[in-house]
């Protein structure tokens, strides 16, 4: 076992993922669509680890350099020796993942092209794979391109099990596994801006309704269906003397689970 130990010590580093890192910016350090690096480093054990992250092109590359500099950078991963090479492309705002397979990387290439290449979304990122964070300019944009999501997503080689959707005005964020509660979070802002509604929050299990005056959750309560049902509370404001804020809260039964439109008031003076 020492020997080896000291065989294996005399090619390799002990640092194997700092290693990999500084294999990968010396073997890219003059590549041409490179803009910048952000990249971690694991050291998990002795001369076991890693290097993982995003290396940011310079804007505008377009497609065929893109392609060029991704089949680059998995010939690299594919033949380094050592630690692991994990890296993702960041092109104008959008992730594209770098994988093994060359299926998986034309697949990941056709999806994040159709969204670098569409005015209305901001930023695309996996994590892990399995989740999408996504963000939109605005929140019809934003519910536009959840409803695609579900098709777009079915020629990826992993299953993306978790969606992180927000517009860039921070007014919609939706979290969860994609479904039908997408479009139904869409109908609740749509039919909102009765209730004077400034913002919106859902998950498949609850959708949240942010209004900013105490006249509009009285309307929400006249105008609401016999369904709905209001109670009031009232909560601690966390902001400089603003006193105890008034909450109300109307929940609509789905079946199994429950829908809760949440609307704010100001605070009471």
């Amino acid at each position: 076992m020492i020997v080896a130990a000291l065989l294996l010590s005399a090619c390799s580093s002990v640092n194997a993922g700092s290693a990999s890192k500084q294999d990968l910016e010396r073997a890219f350090a003059e590549d041409p669509a490179i803009e910048s690096m952000d990249l971690r480093v694991a050291n998990d054990l002795p001369w076991v680890g890693g290097v993982s992250g995003d290396i940011i092109a310079k804007e505008g590359l377009d497609e065929a350099d893109l392609r060029a500099f991704i089949e680059r950078l998995a010939k690299f991963s594919a033949s380094h020796k050592g630690g692991s090479v994990s890296v993702g492309v960041i092109s104008d705002g959008v992730q594209f993942p770098v994988s093994e397979k060359q299926s998986a990387r034309e697949a990941y290439l056709a999806f994040g092209l159709s969204l670098r290449d569409d005015p209305r979304v901001g930023s695309v990122e996996f994590d892990f794979g399995r989740s999408l964070l996504m963000t939109a300019e605005s929140p019809a944009a934003l519910f536009k391109l959840a409803a695609a999501l579900p098709e777009m997503l079915g020629p990826l080689p992993t299953e993306v099990t978790d969606l992180e959707l927000s517009s860039s005005d921070g007014a919609i964020s939706l979290e969860g596994a994609p479904g039908p509660w997408l479009m139904y979070a869409e109908r609740v802002w749509a039919g909102a801006a009765r209730y004077g509604a400034t913002g919106l929050q859902a998950t498949p299990e609850l959708v949240e309704l942010r209004v900013q005056r105490e006249q509009d959750v009285e309307d929400a309560r006249f105008r609401g269906s016999s369904q709905l049902r209001v109670w009031w509370a009232a909560r601690r404001c966390l902001g400089r003397g603003r006193g105890l804020p008034r909450m109300g809260v109307l929940t609509l039964p789905t079946g199994k689970t429950s829908t809760c439109l949440t609307l704010h008031s100001p605070a009471l003076t």
